[in-house]
């Protein structure tokens, strides 16, 4: 019994060791999850002007290098407005980025109702998770007057003064907003992602990384002879390699194929899972190959003999005068 012992203290350190594991993974999680991402603004805008615009940043999509954003008027001059509270002429939002500029148009008497336009972002995917993506906006307002002499219409240049509010979850955003000499406003977005994402994706590699060392042990120990191989360990091996894929793509964000964390690490631990199940299939067929023919009925043959005959003996050593 005492040689037992170091065994079981070795199982109850790693256990220990396990769940430590496990537990200050999940309280960095808990700690640095925000479910709609942190927003830092950086704001030299005019506390008044002709209008007061809010934005919403909804999502962040770096596969299609763009944001999407969510404009809200808050309030304009009450020159621009009716008794009723309604516009007296179309007012136009213009929102410039990379991949062009985006016409907001609100037309006279209607409510100021919001409005959402996607802008470009530049950036680096393949970098995940510790990539990062800027973008530059400028936003104009105008008033869409008509000229009462030739009935063409005008737009007469608005002063806007923009705030920016909301978030996209996985994401750490800061922005710098700033006006312009002709009344528009120039903000600069950064986007970052957020810390708990980079340790989802960092723990999931890891264990994917444990996985691959699991299956090459096995068959780096199966061709070395020193554990016996059957069909279980290759079926657990071939359904391990699967599983590492299938993980690949719980990665938060679903980086594309080919990105960095998939160059570095992740198609060296599916090779690992790879070679463990090629090691252990080689010497299984070796095996096969070596058993002679026949030999496999006569192991079995040979072995219910030794059964029964076991029995035999195990029936002579009954009490004695049982048979009386």
């Amino acid at each position: 019994m005492d040689a037992q012992h170091p065994p079981l203290a070795r199982a109850r350190t790693l256990v220990l060791a396990v769940v430590s594991l496990v537990v200050v993974g999940y309280a960095a999680l808990g700690l640095l999850y925000t479910p709609g991402g942190e927003i830092e603004v950086d704001s030299k805008a005019p506390p008044s002007a002709d209008v007061m615009l809010r934005m919403d940043l909804v999502s962040v999509t770096p596969g299609d290098y763009e944001a999407l954003l969510r404009f809200r008027i808050l309030d304009v001059d009450d020159a621009l407005l009716a008794p009723d509270g309604r516009l007296l002429a179309p007012l136009r939002i213009s929102v410039s980025a990379s991949d062009g500029t985006d016409d907001i148009v609100i037309p006279a008497s209607a409510a100021l109702a919001p409005a959402e336009d996607s802008i470009g972002i530049s950036g680096a995917e393949s970098a995940y998770p510790f990539d990062t993506h800027a973008a530059a906006v400028t936003i104009r307002a105008a008033s869409i007057e008509t000229d009462p002499d030739t009935a063409a219409p005008t737009a007469r240049p608005l002063t806007v003064s923009p705030q920016l509010t909301g978030g996209a979850a996985g994401w750490d955003v800061e922005a710098a907003i700033a006006p312009t000499d002709d009344g528009s406003s120039a903000v600069s977005l950064s986007f970052e992602r957020s810390p708990a994402t980079k340790l989802f994706a960092l723990l999931l590699v890891g264990m994917a990384l444990v996985l691959g060392l699991f299956a090459i042990t096995v068959g780096i120990t199966t061709a070395s002879g020193r554990q016996p191989v059957d069909s279980s360990i290759l079926g657990w091996g071939a359904s391990l390699v699967f599983a590492l894929l299938a993980v690949r793509f719980y990665l938060p964000g679903q980086p594309p194929i080919g990105s960095g964390i998939d160059v570095f690490a992740y198609v060296w631990i599916t090779l690992l899972a790879f070679i463990g199940l090629a090691l252990s299939t080689a010497m299984w067929l070796r095996r096969r190959w070596e058993l002679p023919s026949g030999a496999a009925g006569a192991a079995v043959t040979s072995a219910s003999t030794e059964d029964v005959m076991d029995t035999g003996i195990a029936g002579d050593s009954g009490p004695a005068g049982s048979g009386d």
